[in-house]
């Protein structure tokens, strides 16, 4: 911010070196509207006239009237006492009759005024209105000013009466070095352009003795650098021709920037002021005096007063010398203390006056915009800026004071420079928008340099911005997926019945309720797998980052640590192989063929034709007591290759149940295949499963790290809000598959195989594998677990166990995420469905294997070695 002298010189300075570039226009307009026209002593005087206009008012200017119109022309060229405005109104009709007769003449004057020399002369004035009119620097101006010097030369060799012509060349010559008076030094044209506007003044001189030489002498004196000189044939010119307001003006304008600035510029302006009240450029020169001594309301009254006699008049003082003149009002006592603060660099003394002004004046504009320089010049004067407790403070009132003054673009671009240094581009770069839009350029208040760091960061913000909502928004709309999985888990497990009610005894049709609800299930269970496939390379990258992260961490401290690098590479391509690949999954068993086992694989296919579906493709045999379907293919959810059906048959419950029994077991099981359940579970089970294993890897390879890794957590949240729902969907289908088996084999027959592998299956497991593991640690183990499990299960003892067990089983509560119905569920499920026939094979369904006891030899092996792997103890198999 300039110091209070700069406030008051500064811009009086910048104003006078505009005046000074734009004198050409000023005294050329001054000159061409009369008072420049000097009088002429070396012929007789003229009769006396009251008004030599009236002839001309009387006579319009035509080819016949020119003569009449001559005679004034010639006797007004060097008289400055006309009334101005008759006399502007007189060369205006001049112009347009020379104008127009040069367009119907082709650019020369025609025969009548061709050996005419006032002609010529009135011709070449013409043109100087013209090219003045274009403006300096045109290629129209110079041809009118080369026109121009072409008349005059006319006019000089047709006699040049009474030096007019003489003094017309001069003019034009003195009139092109005006236009380029900012070339220094003079080019060897131009100097001789001056010498011989010299010779022709000389030649007036000796004709015409009283003219006003001093003008033109002091303008060529100012072209040739020497203003002292100027300044002084200026000032005698201005005393020989007291009523000359372009004397006047050409005098005030040399003066002015030559005057030394500590004197009193009102003293030297005011004289003219008064003499030329109606001038509206002398007052504006006046208004800009007014101001350099600091008498800025009288300053502002002048120019208001210059601005009404001719409003083009003040643009020569510069867009920021008129505002600053006219805000000069505003320059109240406090404001004029707070700029001499300012000046030694005292701000927060400068900041309090420039308050108080505010106070005083809420609408004084220019302690507003004093204030938010100086609150600026206060923060940017701190070693840091942007550590500064004052810079919010700083930034809050400068905003304040920019919404109070939306139009102040000096108050915007401080509000930029503050927003910048405290790290806030973006904002800073509205503000510079805010400057821009009120049509000023922020390179006035802001350095190149600067506002380029202002763009640069904000588009780095911008960008920084962006990515950041988008990975918010990502955040908050998993949350929000995840919450309204959970939601509607819950008003799915409350609202809707456990226990479906079957339309008809068939099994084969659903209600409508059913179908609907299906089809919810779909969708919502879709969506939450698309949710989860968006989110895995988010996780991915997430791993990573952490992983990278830590192990950054470890170098700064000088800990080189690649386990933790191998862990976290370990744990991101597991959770990519599991979402895509889904997880490893092997089966603990053995492969059974129709070539080994016939008879079990006619069971299979006499099942499948019951439920009118197509049988299955592999049979494993399994140590376990479940008995399961699925569906396999090769790649994601084994969508690519031949998909094959896979029969798991756990052979634990098999001595107990009969074939028609396990036929019924098996009808559920293709009851799954029939409603298209396998299809269906190969993408849910895919992401529990994915899930599931996910967890379990970053469990295991970041330990207690886990607790503070939301990407973790948000896997397990996801994975409980997804199994929530996918297990109402996956109840729903248990019920459909008991139904099919109900209406196939009866209620009856269904029931009784379904209660025998949900008691002994259990007993079975609970038995055995903790036996197998306790022959383990004495070194021994089973040859047949299942012939051992059949002597032990015949016990007294264990009669009343499975009593129990089986009690326990039907009081089991139901909670949100079981995926199968529990056994009472079940059995209600299907109470309404008949009993059928008596069945025709009631032998065991063990006997369906052609060599049972060496398949239970062979499954016992296998899940000893599964224990031993799992326990480390060394089995005895001797």
């Amino acid at each position: 911010m300039p110091s209070p002298r700069q406030v008051i010189h500064l811009p009086a300075r910048r104003l006078l070196l505009a005046v000074r570039r734009c004198v050409p226009g000023l005294v050329w307009s001054a000159v061409f509207m009369g008072g420049g026209m000097l009088r002429a002593d070396d012929q007789p005087a003229p009769a006396p006239v009251a008004n030599p206009f009236e002839l001309t008012t009387r006579h319009p200017l035509t080819r016949e009237t020119w003569p009449l119109w001559r005679e004034v022309y010639v006797r007004i060229f060097f008289d400055d006492d006309q009334d101005r405005v008759q006399e502007e109104v007189f060369h205006q009709q001049v112009r347009n009759y020379f104008g127009a007769t040069m367009a119907k003449s082709d650019g020369s004057l025609p025969k009548e005024l061709a050996n005419d020399p006032i002609a010529w002369v009135a011709l070449a004035w013409s043109y100087l209105h013209w090219a003045e009119a274009t403006g300096p620097g045109s290629t129209a101006c110079e041809e009118d000013l080369t026109r121009a010097e072409q008349a005059s030369r006319k006019g000089i060799a047709l006699g040049d009466p009474q030096a007019i012509a003489s003094y017309s060349l001069a003019s034009v010559l003195v009139y092109r070095g005006l236009f380029q008076s900012n070339s220094r030094p003079l080019t060897s044209e131009m100097e001789r352009n001056l010498i011989e506007a010299e010779e022709r003044l000389r030649h007036v001189e000796r004709i015409s003795p009283r003219a006003n030489l001093n003008l033109w002498r002091g303008q060529i004196a100012r072209l040739r650098g020497d203003t002292k000189n100027a300044v002084v044939l200026l000032r005698r010119a201005t005393e020989l021709h007291p009523r000359s307001t372009t004397t006047a003006l050409a005098y005030l304008t040399t003066a002015f920037p030559a005057n030394d600035l500590s004197a009193r510029m009102t003293e030297l302006t005011r004289p003219f002021a008064e003499r030329f009240p109606r001038d509206s450029n002398i007052q504006a020169l006046h208004a800009a005096a007014l101001y350099k001594d600091e008498r800025f309301s009288e300053a502002a009254e002048t120019l208001r007063r210059a601005r009404s006699l001719d409003e083009k008049a003040v643009r020569f003082l510069g867009d920021e010398s008129v505002k600053a003149i006219e805000q000069g009002r505003m320059l109240t006592p406090k404001v004029a203390s707070g700029l001499k603060a300012m000046k030694t660099r005292q701000y927060d003394t400068a900041i309090a006056s420039f308050r108080q002004a505010q106070e005083d004046d809420p609408q004084n504009v220019l302690a507003a915009r004093l204030l938010a320089q100086a609150i600026t010049n206060r923060l940017l004067s701190s070693s840091q800026p942007s550590l500064d407790p004052a810079a919010a403070t700083a930034t809050r009132e400068i905003g304040e004071l920019c919404r109070r003054f939306p139009d102040a673009a000096e108050m915007q671009g401080a509000l930029a420079a503050v927003l910048h240094v405290t790290g806030r581009d973006i904002e800073a770069a509205r503000a510079l928008d805010q400057v821009e839009r009120s049509g000023t350029r922020p390179e006035k208040f802001i350095a190149v340099e600067d506002l380029q760091a202002i763009r640069e960061g904000a588009a780095q913000q911008e960008t920084t911005r962006f990515w950041t909502s988008i990975a918010l928004g990502a955040v908050a709309g998993a949350a929000l997926w995840i919450a309204s999985m959970f939601v509607l888990g819950a008003v799915l497990a409350v609202c809707i019945p456990r226990v479906p009610v079957s339309i008809e005894s068939s099994g084969h049709s659903r209600s409508r309720r059913e179908v609907w609800l299906e089809r919810f299930y779909l969708l919502v269970l879709s969506l939450g797998l698309l949710v989860f496939y968006l989110s895995v390379p988010v996780v991915a990258i997430g791993l990573l980052a952490v992983t990278l992260a830590l192990f950054g961490l470890m170098l700064v401290v000088r800990i080189i640590h690649f386990g933790v690098l191998h862990r976290g590479l370990w744990a991101t391509w597991n959770v990519l192989r599991c979402a895509l690949l889904g997880p490893a999954r092997g089966v603990l068993g053995i492969e059974a063929t129709a070539e080994q086992h016939p008879q079990l694989f006619e069971a299979s296919r006499s099942v499948a034709q019951r439920l009118q579906t197509r049988p299955v493709d592999t049979v494993y045999l399994t140590p376990s007591s479940s008995i399961a379907v699925r569906q396999e293919g090769s790649g994601p959810f084994g969508l690519l290759g031949r998909r094959r059906r896979v029969l798991e048959i756990g052979i634990s419950t098999l001595p107990m149940l009969t074939c028609e029994e396990f036929k019924s077991i098996l009808a559920h099981e293709y009851g799954h295949f029939s409603h298209n359940d396998t299809f269906y579970s190969r993408f849910i089970f895919q992401v529990s499963a994915s899930l599931a294993t996910s967890l379990a890897v970053m469990s295991a390879a970041g330990g207690f790290l886990n607790y503070i890794n939301p990407f973790y957590w948000f896997w397990w949240l996801y994975l409980r809000a997804y199994t929530l729902l996918s297990t109402g969907f996956s109840r729903s289908r248990e019920f459909l598959a008991d139904r099919r088996a109900a209406a196939a084999y009866g209620k009856q027959t269904f029931v009784s195989g379904l209660t025998k592998v949900a008691v002994d299956g259990v007993l079975f497991e609970s038995t055995v594998y903790a036996n197998v593991q306790h022959l383990l640690t004495q070194g021994k183990a089973f040859t047949n677990a299942f012939d051992a499990f059949r002597r032990f299960r015949e016990e007294t003892e264990m009669v009343e166990s499975r009593e129990r067990l089986l009690e326990k089983i039907r009081q089991t509560r139901p909670r949100w995420f079981d995926t199968h119905p529990t056994f009472s569920e079940r059995i209600a499920a299907v109470a309404d469905f008949p009993d059928a026939a008596a069945p025709a094979e009631t032998g065991p369904a063990i006997d369906l294997l052609s060599d049972h006891q060496a398949v239970e030899a062979k499954l016992t092996e296998l899940l000893t070695h599964a224990i031993h792997q799992a326990s480390g103890e060394a089995p005895d198999l001797s």
